[in-house]
């Protein structure tokens, strides 16, 4: 029935449980297409609107209820089916649980796509979210709580895949216990980032820097004093800087775990530095001094009274000082009194390595504890006839303050907590005023506390009283006779001889080497010519 244009709306009743019938096309049959049903007292309803081209048919739920949903029921397991989009202005509930939505696959047959459960009383869901040309779409925890996880679980071993770059709106991955397993900390602006890399058999997997940058370094820091550990051997690419003072490369011990192997130092504006080199099978490897200066020396040190070993045996020379003075330098003449008088000629360095030669005092700082040779070589000569000198070398320990020197017979010296006995031989240097006992070795009389006395190598008590006045400074050193001792009778005044011994002794470290001079005969002078001072560590 079609109402006139002018009419009033029809309004079509149907009483019980209706239903809209439809002419089947090959039958020629009505066949039910739609079943209507009402119930007592309803006020809400569907309403079918029809448009204009190019707009959507409408179904949707009217009636006197400020909010009313429209629920689509099949029947058992049958489905919902949707040949095109589901255009929805609200929600869409799916009733039941363990539901799901399908889609048709190329071939025609329908596969779920997605499935949907609910947990009672739940408030948090999914969001699900499309965007823009150029914005990516979103997949976001939603829920009435402040803090939500998002938890993304695969089947059984399967794994969780991303075609692409995986945005990731967060700053950690927590493992499947809920722990922190990995932290991301974003920069502004940043451009360059790490890659990782899965790689093929028998090749590694690789950690990378990678980005817009043309040369990126990849830093690796421990928290404290953590370290970062390599269970294996450790690739790099490019040079290894550690950012600490004092680094330590540290190597697993089988039984008591990791312990440091290599320690790290540098100095500031290091050019220099110590390169190890691998080599091929048949050669050697090779440690050597590398850098931007021409000429560098390469420094082994070992600590304390330890040595540097070769295949377990100490590296002999691994210790050496030399100071001479050759034949073309000026002569020195001793005037040579009845005590030992330190021979101060030397005025050039020879090599050295750990014991450190000091020109200006004519000594030899001993770099470490242990056998030493001692080599003295020389030529003089004698204002006199028939007069015999004697070289020895002595090793002096560390100095005490000097504070005092009465002008008596004997002159009293006071030096607080000199620690001498009578009978040791003290070598005295560097007072201000009463320079005549300054470079010259006397034996020790008369302690009692603090001071002592001086003789002479004859036995003679040293009598200061007609020395120029003490005014301040000097120290006073307790000296150690060697075995080094040269002695050498010149026949005839001026006739130049050679002087010249060598031996062995065991010399403490921070101690000093000096030669003393004395004429066997009386007092004359002897003329230096030449002097040479060597010393080479033995083990």
């Amino acid at each position: 029935m079609r109402p006139s244009a002018t009419s009033a709306i029809p309004k079509l009743r149907l009483y019980g449980d209706r239903q809209i019938e439809v002419l089947e096309a090959t039958s020629g049959n009505y066949a039910p297409a739609i079943v209507l049903a009402g119930e007592d007292s309803s006020v809400n309803r569907l309403q079918v609107t029809a448009t204009a081209t190019g707009n959507d048919v409408l179904l949707e739920s009217v009636g006197d209820d400020a909010d009313v949903s429209i629920n689509i029921v099949p029947k058992g397991t049958g489905v919902v089916d949707v040949a095109s989009i589901l255009g929805v202005s609200g929600e869409i509930e799916l009733l039941g649980a363990n539901k799901w939505i399908a889609a048709e696959a190329p071939g025609g047959d329908t596969f779920p796509v997605a499935n949907f459960t609910a947990v009672d009383n739940s408030v948090n869901n999914l969001a699900f979210t499309s965007s823009a040309t150029g914005n990516f779409p979103g997949i976001a925890a939603n829920g009435t709580d402040d803090n939500i996880n998002l938890h993304l679980s695969s089947k059984g071993t399967g794994n969780i895949q991303a075609t692409g770059f995986l945005q990731l709106d967060m700053d950690s991955l927590k493992g499947s216990l809920g722990d922190l397993v990995l932290e991301f900390v974003p920069q502004s602006s940043a451009v360059n980032f790490v890659q990782i890399q899965n790689n093929t058999t028998g090749n590694p997997a690789v950690i990378a820097a990678a980005g817009t940058d043309s040369d990126i370094g990849i830093t690796l820091t421990p928290k404290g004093i953590g370290g970062v550990t390599a269970n294996s051997e450790l690739f790099v690419a490019s040079n290894l800087v550690f950012q600490t003072a004092d680094s330590e490369i540290w190597v697993e011990s089988p039984s008591t775990g990791g312990k440091a192997a290599v320690k790290l130092s540098a100095e500031d504006n290091a050019v220099n530095n110590v390169q190890l080199t691998g080599t091929a099978t048949g050669n050697n490897p090779t440690i050597a001094a590398a850098g931007t200066d021409s000429d560098i020396s390469l420094n082994l040190t070992s600590k304390g009274t330890g040595t540097v070993q070769v295949n377990g045996t100490a590296l002999v020379g691994a210790d050496y000082a030399g100071m001479s003075v050759d034949d073309n330098a000026t002569e020195t003449t001793f005037q040579l009194t009845q005590v030992l008088t330190k021979i101060s000629v030397f005025d050039t360095n020879g090599p050295n390595s750990g014991s450190t030669p000091d020109q200006t005092r004519s000594e030899i700082t001993i770099g470490a504890t242990g056998d030493y040779e001692i080599t003295f070589t020389g030529s003089g000569s004698s204002s006199g006839t028939n007069k015999t000198y004697e070289i020895f070398a002595y090793q002096l320990e560390a100095t005490t303050a000097i504070t005092g020197i009465t002008a008596a017979n004997p002159g009293v010296v006071t030096a607080a907590g000199h620690g001498l006995s009578n009978g040791d031989m003290v070598a005295i240097k560097d007072i201000v005023g009463m320079v005549e006992l300054n470079d010259q070795m006397f034996e020790v009389a008369g302690v009692s506390g603090d001071t002592f006395t001086l003789k002479d190598d004859g036995g003679t008590d040293i009598n200061t009283s007609g020395y120029t006045a003490y005014s301040s400074a000097g120290s006073v050193q307790k000296a150690l006779e060697t075995t080094c001792h040269a002695h050498r009778k010149f026949a005839v005044t001026g006739d130049v001889g050679n002087l010249g011994s060598s031996t062995i002794a065991n010399l403490t470290s921070g101690n000093f080497l000096q030669l003393y001079v004395s004429n066997v005969t009386d007092t004359t002078a002897l003329t230096m010519e030449s002097a040479n001072l060597c010393l080479k560590r033995l083990g």
